[in-house]
Order: C-alpha cells, then structure tokens, then sequence
C-alpha cells in the first residue's frame, strides 16, 4: 500500500499560486515583452511579427521554468507580477494600444 503524504495547507497554497504565476501571469509577462519587441524598428513587417512569435514561445517556457525553479513561492509571484504590471504601465504610459 502506497503511503499517504499530508502536504501543508500553506505549501498547497504557495503551489496554487505558483501555478496562476506561471500561467496567466506568465501569459501577460510574455506578451508585454512580445509588445515591446514588437516596437523596435528592425522587427517591423511580416517577418518581424512572426519573429516576435517565435520569441513568445521561447520567453514564455523561461517565465514558467523559472517560476517552478525559484526557492520561495512570494519570490516567484511578485516577480512575475511586479515585472509584468511595471512593463504594462510602461506599455500604457507610453500611448500604445494592446
């Protein structure tokens, strides 16, 4: 018979929110990077586009392996957030549209 583990409420906590951090967090992180991307000069066109796209898939698997690598569940979710809310602040500030 297998043995049964008790996993904390607040560790299966931490786990909850790493795995929203990872997801939809790491979503938007992502995509706000992409969006910047995006703006540079060089990356303009089709190409440009499909490029960034590329780029998207590869930033997005970081974000979530990092999310699942940090020691510390708070660590890992105001990373994601912080960074993610100062890169749309900025998306927004600077007048660009989503």
């Amino acid at each position: 018979m297998a043995k049964s583990t008790n996993v904390p409420a607040n560790s299966r906590l931490g786990i909850g929110l790493r795995v929203l951090a990872a997801g939809v967090g790491g979503y938007f992180l992502t995509m706000a990077l992409c969006l910047w991307l995006q703006r540079l000069p060089v990356l303009d066109g089709n190409d440009g586009r499909r490029l960034v796209n590329m780029i998207f898939f590869l930033i997005y698997a970081a974000v979530v392996i990092w999310v699942f690598a940090v020691r510390r569940h708070a660590t890992a979710v105001t990373g994601v957030s912080g960074l993610g809310a100062a890169l749309w602040l900025g998306w927004f500030a600077w007048g660009a549209e989503a």
